[in-house]
Order: C-alpha cells, then structure tokens, then sequence
C-alpha cells in the first residue's frame, strides 16, 4: 500500500523545507514506514522531522 508521495527539491543538506503530501484517511491501528528511493549510490536525504495532521 502506498498512501502517499511526494517530490523533494534538490538543495543543500542543511536547506530545510517543508513538503506536504495528501494521503487516502485509514482507520485502524498501522505501522508506518518512511522510504526512499534513489538511483544514486551515496546518501541522498536527511529527514528532520514528519508529522500528521487533519
């Protein structure tokens, strides 16, 4: 299942932004993963921080 995605800018490591993504409203107990995908073989994100809201 894939709820939601969303683009990230291509910047600086320490250039923060914030990206909203919309995501289909599930009931129930989930466990969620955060994943990132790249062709790239180094290091290529460094997440702050994610929260929900309504």
């Amino acid at each position: 299942m894939r709820p939601g995605s969303a683009g990230h800018p291509r910047s600086g490591w320490q250039s923060w932004r914030t990206i909203p993504a919309n995501i289909r409203a599930v009931t129930g107990t989930h466990t969620v993963y955060i994943t990132f995908s790249s062709g790239q073989p180094a290091d290529f994100v460094n997440l702050n921080w994610f929260t929900f809201g309504s």
